[in-house]
């Protein structure tokens, strides 16, 4: 499986993803004028990572602003990885700035949404 690689614009977030580590972060800006398109090979990089998966998988979130479609992006990657099975390990980890009630209520919200231990991290 190759490494997906997308570089970030002035709305579109920073992409990585190493499947030989188990690593996945998403980083910057995110707000596509459709996010649907954006976020697409992104979903299927996911189900095709998730069928075949790292005994250890880190989703890092670490966004400077996101509109409300990539909230819901952001919920279908997550409920994508969350059904990855032991013996293998998930973590899930949403940043967001020291202050940024909006942002530290989304990530709470997204934890209950998926049902899922979600750490929250302020960003330092």
């Amino acid at each position: 499986m190759q490494k997906l690689y997308i570089e970030a614009t002035s709305t579109t977030p920073r992409v990585v993803f190493d499947p030989d580590d188990g690593k996945l972060m998403i980083t910057g800006r995110s707000m596509p004028e459709d996010s649907d398109t954006f976020y697409s090979p992104i979903f299927n990089w996911l189900e095709e990572y998730a069928a075949n998966p790292k005994s250890y998988t880190e989703l890092v979130f670490n966004f400077e602003y996101y509109n409300s479609a990539t909230l819901r992006c952001v919920l279908e990657l997550m409920s994508i990885l969350k059904n990855i099975k032991e013996p293998n390990t998930l973590k899930i980890i949403w940043y967001y700035e020291d202050g940024d009630e909006s942002s530290q209520e989304n990530g709470e919200d997204l934890r209950y949404t998926i049902n899922f231990p979600i750490e929250l991290r302020v960003i330092e």
